[in-house]
């Protein structure tokens, strides 16, 4: 006598395998940051044939900069009427982050030898914390790419973990000491956060 086994297929089952088959066969995800006074779309056509290739074998994601540049004009324009202006504002396009001159003191920037040509930097923490909660609330990537002041973000964000990627590319990015500051710092509370969050949830 033969007996037959046949194995019962569930909605459950069906599922199942096809999120296990979406797992498989999903690309690797890389997330792109433009250049000061670019949009995530320009950043797309600019780098067209180059991503045209990529798109073969990864999802890519460009994302906006949360500094509208067009915004700042008019406040730099009001600011140039009353002394020197100590930042220089593209009036096109977004940005991670801004730079100004060290100030001497009294609200002008400097210009003697000691303080020429000395910048900071500025709204760096905002930058590390809005790309670092959108990786996290849009799922896992794998690498991060960046070009300017994009890439140097995504160095900062991928070496100080703020954002854990297997990869990074980059061109045209300088070495920003406070951008990789920041991103330590932020990744460091995230941590520090996450690991209060979990003590007290065993606790009740």
């Amino acid at each position: 006598m033969r007996c037959l086994i046949r194995r019962v297929i569930t909605p459950l089952t069906l599922v199942s395998s096809v999120e296990a088959f979406d797992t498989i066969m999903s690309k690797p995800r890389i997330l792109c940051l433009h250049g000061k006074a670019q949009t995530a779309e320009s950043f797309s056509k600019k780098i067209g044939g180059a991503r045209r290739k990529l798109e073969r074998a990864f999802d890519l994601t460009f994302l906006d900069g949360p500094i509208d540049l067009g915004d700042l004009v008019e406040q730099q324009q009001q600011h140039q009427q009353q002394q020197q202006s100590s930042t220089t504002i593209m009036n096109t396009g977004r940005a991670w982050f801004l730079r100004e001159l060290v100030d001497d003191g009294d609200g002008a920037a400097a210009t003697g030898e000691e303080h020429e040509n000395e910048y900071r930097y500025i709204k760096l923490t905002d930058a590390v914390e809005y790309v670092a909660r959108f990786a996290m609330d849009n799922g896992r990537y794998d690498a991060v790419m960046g070009f300017s002041q994009g890439g140097t973000l995504a160095t900062a964000l991928a070496t100080s973990g703020a954002v854990p990627v297997r990869a990074v590319l980059t061109a045209g990015s300088p070495h920003i000491e406070e951008a990789f500051v920041a991103a330590s710092d932020w990744a460091r509370k995230s941590r520090r956060k996450e690991s209060s969050t979990y003590t007290g949830e065993e606790q009740v």
